[in-house]
């Protein structure tokens, strides 16, 4: 049995992973400044990992680090803490388990893509070899990014075994800060306005995402290597919204339409062939689906 390490085990992906491998069999020790919303069924450390003492966490086989300081919103406005609270904890932990864990498991991002993407035209469909570029240092919303961006050559250089995971706009009901349960919130309170309407997104319900992270953990052809992890058909925030308000019975609903913020992805869609190579998965919910679900657990909160 193996004995793993899941930081962010209280937040939104953390959560319902920890839980999936506690059914798996694997020893869970979940970290996290949160306390859990629910009851846990593994042990659990309150601890904040932006502070000191690495040396006191446990021994274990594998380190999970779903922790970082997520939420579109908080880049601009926090974009401080949002570098610190993702470096500092990735820094800390490869310390402490350099030389003494089976793999290293951390949670990159998309948003690092971004600027090739926008500036340079990468490839969309986008593949793991896309330039990780910061396209402007004074657009506070790449704190975000310039910091993963630095945490997943940190864990490339560390020479741990290593996996990253590019999580790409993954979505469930529990998720705060996020665009569909934003979008749902204020149509709630009869606010129907939408920024960044023409931008694409793919989407990939929960559920998915968490037995793909399982999948990728038990794979050793995983390891030394960088996956996209997310969905393959490419909507307009529009189409989402649109998606979103059906589910809500807000049919043919008027939207105001407003410009995205500035650094905001132009187009977002992942290459999975990757991970589909190496986990021999296929989603169980597309896109609409992914939503439907999502906001059938929204409505029942």
């Amino acid at each position: 049995m193996h004995k793993i390490l899941v930081t962010g085990s209280s937040g939104f992906i953390g959560s319902a992973v920890a839980a999936y491998l506690c059914n798996k069999g694997y020893q869970v020790i979940g970290v996290d400044k949160q306390l859990p919303s629910t009851s846990v069924e593994y042990e659990f450390l309150h601890k904040d990992l932006t502070e000191s003492d690495f040396d006191k966490l446990p021994d274990v086989d594998i380190v999970l680090h779903l922790a970082a300081y997520n939420g579109t919103k908080h880049f601009y406005t926090d974009s401080f803490e949002v570098i610190k609270s993702n470096i500092i904890p990735t820094i800390n932990l490869i310390a402490r388990y350099k030389g003494q864990v089976q793999r290293f498991i951390y949670s990159g991002s998309p948003e690092c893509t971004a600027g090739a993407t926008d500036i340079f035209n990468y490839p969309i469909p986008t593949n793991e070899q896309c330039p990780l570029v910061v396209a402007d240092p004074q657009n506070l919303r790449w704190s975000y990014a310039g910091s993963k961006q630095l945490s997943e050559q940190a864990t490339i250089a560390s020479g741990i075994p290593y996996t990253i995971i590019r999580y790409n706009n993954i979505i469930g009901s529990n998720q705060i800060d996020h665009f569909v349960s934003e979008f749902y919130h204020r149509a709630q309170q009869g606010i129907f306005e939408l920024r960044g309407w023409q931008n694409t997104r793919t989407f990939m319900y929960i559920a998915d995402a968490v037995e793909v992270t399982y999948r990728l953990l038990e794979s050793t052809n995983a390891i030394n290597e960088i996956v996209n992890v997310g969905g393959d058909t490419e909507v307009t925030i529009l189409q989402a919204a649109n998606a979103i308000l059906e589910q809500m019975n807000f049919v043919n609903q008027p939207i105001k339409l407003l410009d995205a913020p500035v650094g905001s992805a132009t187009r977002r869609c992942p290459d999975t062939t990757k991970m589909k190579l190496l986990t021999n998965y296929q989603c169980q919910y597309d896109w609409k689906q992914s939503i439907t679900e999502t906001v059938k657990g929204l409505s029942c909160k």
